[in-house]
């Protein structure tokens, strides 16, 4: 060996003695986790602090904490905050920018990401910002907006982008996604048109089956092949989806289908309604209504007759449709009280 080899191993040696006894304050190699202790520790070069060397972050989802860090290795406090979101899992991202702290975690077993911004000030550290982005939950919106207006083929794209579908897909998810589906696609009637809201309204409902569980590429297909509305029914009694959440959706479909002429399709809707519901007068005005186009005037008159006596044993006779009134007298129709 060289007298140069010879003086730099010797050098080496003091060094690496140095900081062994704690003469020289030893930096993070590499942001991360440690895994023995949970915390999450990053330099900050940004930030300076009188009297520490270096300073860096430690992250333990219960705190934030600035670390001093002196020339002798000694570690200091120099502030400290408590999180706003104080949720287990992994930190996917964390940055110093100026004085400005940034924490990104991501949810155990979720797409549940949440940014949180700190800051120090040169006395004190708080939280100012805090960012949350569940991309799961995004890809069913994008998928719910995408069958609102009319795309099923691209709302089946965008469930395809759910991470983790057993966290996100679930008969909660399923009555979640038909209410707002529901008010949504009414919401179209003035703006898009009955054709329009019909199909909006009929495929929230049928997103509503893509989602009620995880389900193979043949369970879908023997769901989708059997008929309106007795898949719908099949997942709401599966589900034991309560009946204001379903009912009025299917009520108002049939509804729908009655104002476009479609009379077939409203009569075996509403009638599903009836068979669940028996005391839903509106069903039966909407039936009688769907059956009188349909020139089905005997069964339509008979469907206005139970509609007439559940509003007059309600207290609700002076809304009855004079429409309603005329059709049950003409022809012989039974006689109804004003």
């Amino acid at each position: 060996m060289t007298e140069f080899g010879e003086c730099t191993r010797s050098w080496l040696v003091a060094v690496l003695l140095l900081v062994a006894l704690g003469v020289f304050p030893v930096r993070p190699a590499v942001a991360g986790t440690d895994e023995a202790t949970g915390i999450y520790t990053l330099e900050c070069d940004d930030i300076e602090f009188h009297g520490a060397e270096f300073v860096t972050v430690e992250f333990d989802h219960k705190s934030l904490r600035l670390i001093g860090v002196r020339g002798n290795g000694k570690r200091f406090l120099i502030g400290q905050a408590t999180p706003k979101h104080q949720m287990v899992g992994i930190v996917d991202d964390a940055d110093c920018k100026g004085n400005r702290i940034f924490v990104t975690v991501k949810q155990a077993f979720h797409a549940l990401y949440v940014t949180q911004e700190f800051v120090w000030n040169g006395k004190q550290l708080r939280q100012v910002k805090s960012r949350m982005q569940d991309f799961s939950r995004d890809a069913i919106e994008a998928a719910l907006d995408a069958a609102l207006s009319g795309q099923m083929d691209q709302a089946r794209l965008e469930l395809g982008n759910v991470m983790y579908p057993s966290r996100y897909f679930g008969c909660w998810a399923a009555a979640d996604v038909l209410k707002r589906g529901h008010h949504a696609s009414l919401r179209r009637l003035k703006s898009g048109g009955l054709s329009a809201t019909i199909t909006a309204l009929g495929n929230t409902i049928d997103l509503m089956l893509e989602i009620h569980k995880e389900l193979q590429e043949d369970e879908l297909a023997t769901l989708f092949n059997t008929a309106v509305p007795e898949r719908w029914q099949k997942v709401f009694h599966d589900c034991e989806m309560p009946q204001e959440v379903y009912i009025s959706a299917l009520n108002d479909y049939g509804y729908l289908l009655q104002l476009a002429h479609r009379n077939d399709e409203a009569v075996t809707v509403l009638r599903s309604v009836i068979a669940e519901r028996p005391d839903r007068a509106v069903a039966y005005l909407n039936l009688g209504d769907a059956l009188w186009q349909a020139a089905r005037h005997t069964e339509a008159r008979s469907s206005y007759a139970i509609y007439v006596d559940l509003m007059r044993n309600g207290g609700k006779a002076a809304r009855i449709p004079a429409a309603t009134t005329s059709r049950l007298r003409a022809q012989g129709g039974m006689e109804v009280r004003p």
